[in-house]
């Protein structure tokens, strides 16, 4: 292998003093990467802000698109009214504004 390598020309050699800093470099370059993926997650979630539902609130849902999307396709579906609080960030939905009440909530 390396008569191989003696035998490429000058730009496309490898010394073997670079061989050996091969994963020296690569542990560098994981480690930016780890730090680069902490600060992009930081700075997200420093502009969400998050949302909490209580029964009887109105919501639209986002359509989940099967086919093809067309440019002025429904992005949104509903509105829905919150019937149940399952957990954080669970709900269950009920259809229409036919039965809703904003007095009392439902």
């Amino acid at each position: 292998m390396e008569d191989k390598i003696l035998r490429q020309p000058k730009k496309f050699r490898i010394e073997k003093e670079d061989l050996d800093l091969i994963e020296e470099k690569r542990e560098t370059t994981r480690r930016r990467v780890s730090i680069y993926k902490c600060k992009m997650a930081k700075a997200y979630d420093s502009k969400v802000r998050p949302r909490k539902f209580e029964m009887g609130d109105l919501v639209l849902r986002k359509t989940e698109n099967t086919g093809p999307v067309g440019k002025l396709d429904a992005k949104w579906d509903g509105p829905y009214i919150i019937a149940e609080v399952i957990g954080p960030g669970t709900y269950k939905l009920k259809k229409g504004m036919e039965s809703y009440s904003p007095e009392r909530g439902t």
